[in-house]
């Protein structure tokens, strides 16, 4: 026993290393682990077309003609937002949950309490928004403003602050968990907004977050009064470079109560406090359009505005925090739903595969603490774990990583995150490539934190090196992971390995073509663009565009295609066209011509050249699936097919959960030499935590082609299943039938004056619609009986 004891000591000789500064507590990690989060900016403002109301409001405008809480969470968990932070009450004071403390409130609304009752809802935003919550189980956050200005006792420093705290406590102490995800608030949000003059406010911030705290144990505080999480210092979602996740909470709250000793150089919300002694998370919010409230007219960001603000938010590790403003109906208007699910679809689908995690990684590092001690392996960084590091000996403040990943790879994204549990260190590091050239600069930063994503145009390399030049203390990295990004991530689309490319200022022209860094355009019929190449396989690069026409594709002097070139949303180097057969091994004559007045435009060709070993993949860029189906995934192989090739499959997570939502499947294919497809089954799942939530998506990927024969991965190597949900499709047949009648009753019921023959047609048309959802029933049913098959 005593040998034993003395064996388990000499292998732990070297203690880890000790806590540096302050680190977060379980709640702010959990923040910074869940990196997206949704402001719903929802109450009178959005009937009146306000930003700031001024309390003269009739609450009677605040009348939502078909209040869907459930569409709000099921379009932003399928997003990938993991939080929900409501607007419980602006300044206006006009409160969206039925207080017994104000008359400035739903309560008042004569026709939002109408229509509730007959959507058979609490006329309750807040109760109504928890269910949804709670159903879906997403975190759920509340914005109460500091601000009332409805309020008669505003300005009074007792009465008021009294009045504040008992709304407060209303909610987070609700009965019944009426609020909240199962009567639990993850993070309670105060911002600094107050009255001027006689109209000052004094606020008791300390007793509010006294209140909080034990009300809602493990909530965070969001507020500028010194907590745990702080305002990013803009409401555009730029997080600071450096940004440290440190303030020194007592100098804030001296700053803010005006009191001795405040220093104000020691504010600095967009970069924090290289040595502050608490730690604090940088919310950065950002609207996804003009101003936080909904309004007709107001457009979301483009997605190339929003990827920006990610890089900016997220990519320097702070949570994201997106206002999704719901509109007069009471629903997350399609336009904003779309922009928002296409942004988290980006997100999943460029973070689905780490290039770090694959078979035959080695990693090396500089030195290792304790003599290469295991339990600070430089390995720890791919092992997926945010628990395990690699770190030095104490003192060591400089050092190197190397990733070799066995074989050439592209990507345009690298990802580090510190070991915050024991404190943030470094302060400035950067990322080289090598290539067959030697090593190539990618990116260089200053402080790393939770998470720091570095981007840069794809780049092709076998190897790549993090190098920490500067630390508060030994670095600790607990992952590194590389990614090829996707859609509105990346910066620029790559040519996939093994292609050849003809760039449009090197093709022959016909016709008037304007130049740019996108290609070449011309509006004139007749015009063309053509060239030469030697190989199995053409690809014509482009993009798509509302304003663009038709071009018709010539090989070899024959007409193979038409094309359409026109599409609601520009699209730069996209595949336009591909060859769907196998051609000759030789050299060919590719041509576009200009069939329409409308224009086109052509950045370039590509062809396969290799001895026609082909390229793989997917037969389409997304396949549709019913929930709890098998989906099959065709994989081709094109543009030859000579001698046996292997390529890896993976699955990656979207809004469907691996595991939950579908098996995942990772398997290495082997064609045999003259195969040309394969065929990959997925098991979908129906999941209880699913239920009703709407389709999601995952994701399939080519990972590696085969480097012995020369056979290569395509453009179209990755490709989303989407799984329908089975549920929502007889539902939505019912209430296709029975909405014309709500709209009805919603105009009757909305009236200022109901007389009582509208009653009597109002009773009459609520009959025949009971009627019909009663007729309809055994279609409830049967659908419950499939779904739970």
């Amino acid at each position: 026993m005593i040998f034993s004891l003395a064996l388990i000591q000499l292998a732990f000789s070297v203690d880890p290393p000790s806590k540096w500064g302050p680190s977060p507590n379980p709640s702010q990690y959990r923040y910074h682990s869940e990196e997206l989060s949704a402001f719903i900016h929802f109450g009178i403002n959005t009937f009146t077309g306000s930003e700031w109301g001024d309390s003269s409001e009739n609450p009677n405008y605040f009348k939502p003609t078909n209040l869907n809480t459930d569409q709000w969470v099921s379009v932003l968990k399928r997003a990938g937002f993991k939080r929900i932070i409501m607007v419980g009450r602006h300044h206006d004071g006009f409160c969206n949950w039925k207080t017994k403390y104000t008359n400035h409130s739903v309560n008042l609304s004569v026709d939002f309490q109408a229509i509730s009752q007959f959507l058979h809802q609490s006329g309750d935003v807040l109760e109504e928004l928890s269910k949804s919550c709670t159903k879906f189980n997403v975190d759920m956050g509340l914005y109460l403003s500091p601000w009332d200005v409805n309020s008669s006792v505003y300005g009074d420093e007792i009465l008021y602050n009294e009045y504040y705290m008992n709304q407060l406590d209303e909610i987070i102490h609700s009965d019944n968990n009426r609020y909240g995800n199962n009567g639990k608030f993850v993070e309670i949000w105060l911002d600094g907004a107050k009255g001027e003059g006689s109209k000052a406010q004094i606020y008791w911030f300390s007793k509010w977050f006294d209140l909080i705290k034990s009300r809602q144990p493990g909530c965070v505080v969001f507020s500028g009064y010194g907590s745990e999480v702080r305002w990013i210092g803009n409401e555009n979602g730029q997080a600071g470079e450096p940004c440290w996740n440190k303030i020194d909470v007592e100098n804030q709250r001296k700053c803010s109560d005006q009191l001795p000793g405040c220093d104000k150089s020691l504010e600095d919300d967009n970069h924090g406090l290289p040595n502050g002694p608490d730690y604090s998370v940088g919310e950065c919010d950002v609207s996804v359009t003009e101003g936080w409230f909904w309004k007709e007219g107001k457009v979301p960001k483009t997605m190339l505005e929003l990827s920006s603000i990610y890089f900016t938010s997220v990519a320097r590790g702070q949570p994201l925090l997106l206002n999704v403003p719901p509109n007069t109906e009471g629903k997350i208007p399609d336009d904003i739903a779309e922009t928002v699910l296409a942004f988290g679809r980006d997100i999943y689908e460029s973070f689905g595969i780490d290039l770090a995690r694959q078979k035959g990684v080695m990693v090396i590092a500089s030195s290792t603490r304790g003599e290469n001690d295991k339990r600070f392996s430089p390995e720890n960084v791919i092992d997926g774990s945010n628990e395990t590091y690699w770190t030095m000996d104490d003192g060591v403040t400089e050092g190197t990583i190397t990733i070799d990943f066995g074989r050439f790879r592209t990507f345009d994204m690298v990802s580090i995150r510190e070991h915050i549990a024991l404190g943030q260190r470094v302060a400035k590091f950067y990322i080289e490539y090598h290539t067959e050239r030697g090593w190539h600069s990618f990116d260089r930063g200053t402080t790393i934190g939770y998470h720091r994503i570095c981007r840069n145009i794809p780049v092709t390399a076998n190897m790549i090196m993090l190098h920490i030049t500067e630390s508060q203390a030994v670095p600790l990295i607990s992952n590194i992971e590389v990614y090829l990004s996707t859609g509105s991530l990346s910066i620029s689309n790559s040519l996939p390995d093994g292609l050849n490319e003809i760039p449009a200022s090197e093709m022959s022209k016909s016709g008037f073509w304007h130049s740019s860094s996108d290609g070449v355009t011309c509006e004139k019929i007749g015009g063309y663009v053509e060239s030469t190449f030697f190989g199995t396989r053409c690809i014509v690069i482009g993009a798509v565009d509302l304003e663009y026409g038709q071009m018709d594709v010539y090989i070899d002097g024959q007409k193979v295609s038409t094309v359409d070139c026109s599409a609601t949303k520009r699209k730069i180097h996209s595949v336009l066209y591909q060859y769907d057969g196998e051609l000759s091994e030789g050299e060919h004559n590719l041509k576009v011509v200009v069939a329409q007045n409308k224009g086109i435009q052509i950045h370039s060709f590509s062809y396969i050249s290799n001895n026609k070993h082909g390229m793989f993949e997917f037969s389409q860029r997304e396949y549709v699936v019913n929930t709890g189906d098998i989906a099959e995934i065709l994989i081709k192989r094109v543009g030859g097919s000579n001698g046996q090739a292997t390529v890896v499959f993976q699955t990656a997570r979207g809004s469907a959960a691996e595991g939950r939502s579908f098996e995942p499947v990772s398997s290495t294919l082997v064609f045999a030499d003259g195969e040309t497809t394969k065929i990959v089954n997925i098991q979908t799942k129906i999941s209880e935590e699913d239920r009703g939530i709407g389709d999601l998506e995952f994701f399939v990927k080519i990972v590696d082609g085969d480097d012995k024969n020369g056979a290569v991965v395509g453009y179209n190597a990755s490709s989303i299943v989407v799984m329908k949900d089975i549920n929502s499709l007889k539902k939505n047949s019912i209430s296709q039938k029975l909405q014309k009648k709500k709209i009805l009753i919603y105009s009757l019921i909305g009236c200022a004056t109901l007389t009582a023959a509208v009653v009597v047609v109002a009773l009459i048309i609520l009959f025949m619609i009971k009627k019909n959802v009663k007729d309809e029933e055994p279609l409830c049913h049967e659908e419950t009986n499939i779904y739970t098959s």
